[in-house]
């Protein structure tokens, strides 16, 4: 399963900006307009991944969709609203069937 991590409570992914930054005393300053990227600390490594944007709130919300693409909760919500739905494609294909 893509995303899935081996252990999830050693996942942290935090939105920083670069150490040129005016504010690099500070990686985590809200006023810095750099660029941002999210550090990623998943499954002992550490990794950078850019965020694609200067704003500090679009990165959070990248942040979010990262940690949600890994929380277990979600994954199995999302599978079960999967299955959900194939099984109102094959009951509505019955009915179509019979028509």
């Amino acid at each position: 399963m893509p995303g899935k991590t081996e252990n999830p409570a050693t996942l942290t992914i935090k939105v920083s900006t670069p150490g040129e930054s005016p504010h690099r005393d500070d990686p985590q300053s809200r006023k810095c307009d750099c660029r941002k990227s999210l550090y990623v600390y998943e499954t002992g490594k550490v990794r950078y991944v850019s965020a694609t944007t200067r704003s500090w709130t679009k990165a959070e919300d990248l942040m979010r969709k990262m940690m949600d693409e890994r929380d277990p909760v979600k994954i199995a919500l999302r599978e079960i609203e999967d299955r959900e739905k194939e099984k109102e494609r094959a009951a509505a294909e019955v009915v179509q069937r019979k028509r």
